[in-house]
């Protein structure tokens, strides 16, 4: 399966490392060249790619249209929406995610059928789960 992991960061270290585990093709776009030079030395079997995902021709030099996935997790709300929304309707992706660090946007990915996740929701529930208590899901 080949996935596109848009954004830079511990976040991306992690899903490129989950997903090469279980044998997918990961492409990652990046918007600073420094990083993706960075990343292109620690991942060499993940395509690497700079430049701005909300820009058609950064997703077409990234296969956008014979990727399964496509998951837009930069520190943008607006931008992750923005890429989801190119990537699903521009390129046919079936599946494409993303995250949003304010959990208040989550209704607004969701009233566009995309899923989404929050950040904050994430800590939240783990800091309640190191503190013992059980977490307990929040939906606005």
């Amino acid at each position: 399966m080949a996935v596109i992991v848009v954004g830079s960061g511990e976040l991306a270290v992690r899903l490129i490392t989950s997903l090469e585990s279980r044998g997918d093709e990961v492409i990652l776009i990046t918007p600073h060249v420094r990083d993706a030079e960075e990343f292109a030395l620690e991942f060499p079997r993940t395509m690497v790619l700079s430049g701005d995902a909300r820009d058609p021709a950064v997703l077409t030099q990234a296969q956008a249209a014979r990727a399964d996935r496509l998951v837009a997790a930069t520190g943008d709300d607006a931008e992750n929406l923005s890429i989801c929304l190119l990537a699903r309707e521009a390129f046919h992706l079936a599946m494409v995610a993303g995250l949003a660090g304010h959990a208040h946007n989550v209704r607004l990915f969701h009233a566009l059928g995309i899923p989404c996740i929050s950040c904050s929701e994430i800590v939240a529930d783990g800091v309640m789960a190191a503190l013992g208590d059980r977490p307990v899901a929040v939906t606005r």
